[in-house]
């Protein structure tokens, strides 16, 4: 077995040996935000949005639809806060809300149950503090996928919805990622592997 192959079956061997299961955690995933029509764009992670923690994964493409969120130049923090809020809406699209008033599940659960596929809930810019995307939850999981944006592409969303319609897809698939103790084992194991191996290494070759 080559070095690289030693050190990485150490690694994996060292779990076991100290009881410590391989966990895993699904809280994080790879994200894809695009607009179909009328123009194809494509969203960047990080910048542009970012996904709510605990979403279930998705594949979907549908009309967007803003959701009592006022206008680009006058938003509505409290959109989505009611049931009555979506009065109008059509099921089957995706909601588009701002940020603000009440709390994030409460917004998602009251898209989720007048039929939305999806959520986009956009900054609000109330503060400097308060433009980027953000690392949000619904305080356990979500009822629907659902993404953070950027107050400058939810509000051009919104901008572009008061002249004509939006199809945006939101696409979501859980990566497991090695739970904190499970990477600090390895992070350990290779360590202690790759030492081994470096002294192997020096020793005289046999004769």
């Amino acid at each position: 077995m080559s070095r690289i192959g030693t050190t990485i079956a150490a690694a994996l061997l060292l779990a076991p040996l100290a009881g410590i299961g391989l966990g895993t955690s699904e809280a994080r995933g790879a994200a894809i935000l695009q607009q179909v029509a009328p123009t194809a764009e494509s969203y960047v992670p990080g910048t542009d949005f970012l996904a709510f923690a605990e979403i279930p994964p998705a594949d979907l493409t549908a009309s967007l639809q803003a959701v009592d969120a006022g206008t680009a130049d006058a938003i509505s923090g409290s959109s989505g806060c009611e049931a009555s809020d979506f009065a109008g809406f059509t099921p089957g699209n995706i909601a588009l809300m701002a940020r603000g008033a009440c709390l994030f599940d409460t917004k998602v659960d009251n898209a989720a149950a007048a039929g939305a596929v999806g959520a986009l809930i956009f900054n609000d810019g109330i503060t400097a503090d308060r433009f980027a995307p953000f690392l949000a939850t619904c305080g356990g999981p979500c009822s629907l996928t659902t993404f953070v944006l950027s107050y400058d592409l939810g509000t051009t969303l919104l901008a572009l919805l008061e002249q004509q319609n939006v199809t945006m897809r939101m696409a979501f698939s859980p990566v497991p990622v090695p739970e904190p103790g499970t990477a600090a084992l390895m992070v350990a194991g290779l360590a202690l592997a790759g030492a081994a191996a470096a002294r192997r290494g020096r020793r005289p070759a046999d004769r």
